[in-house]
């Protein structure tokens, strides 16, 4: 039976000694003592490929790029098949090369009906690719589209570092 929810991904959880292919096999789709099955395998080599990680599975996690590790991180979460995804931040300090696959991935994911909450603070373009909008500043702002969501008092009422970037 598949999760309904990922695993939130999280850098500090990674175990930065294991390789990639090592960190799906001991912990996410097999348990810590248990050779990973034929299917497990196959999971995890397409959601690497599919983030162009396949290439670098024998690499520790700790010897990646930022941008590197983030795509390992988003292959975990395609692997273990949930219907609901959580992200947070997945966009920080990644290349352009890596925000369009994330981009990619999470329209593949959109089709397939799943689920994904992504927390951002750049209210730049990301927005732009959101079906719904939740504005918060300690309570909620607003909810709902981009155009009804995205409205000049709403951004008032956000930080200055915040409503100056959207201005």
């Amino acid at each position: 039976m598949r999760p309904y929810t990922n695993h939130p991904i999280d850098a500090l959880s990674v175990f930065i000694y294991l390789n990639i292919a090592d960190f799906f096999d001991a912990h996410l789709l097999t348990g810590w003592f248990r050779t990973p099955s034929r299917p497990s395998q196959e999971i995890v080599k397409d959601a690497l490929a599919r983030v162009g990680m396949l290439e670098l599975r024998s690499r520790q996690i700790g010897e990646l790029s930022g941008e590197q590790q983030q795509r390992v991180f988003l292959a975990r979460a395609l692997a273990q098949q949930a219907e609901l995804l959580f992200f947070d931040e997945p966009f920080v300090g990644v290349d352009k090369k890596t925000e369009a696959i994330i981009f990619d991935v999470f329209e593949e994911l959109k089709s397939q009906g799943k689920i994904l909450l992504v927390v951002t603070h750049d209210l730049g373009t990301t927005l732009t690719k959101c079906d719904q909008l939740l504005l918060l500043n300690k309570q909620i702002i607003a909810n709902g589209s981009m155009k009804e969501v995205m409205t000049a008092d709403n951004i008032q009422r956000l930080p200055l570092q915040y409503s100056a970037a959207v201005n």
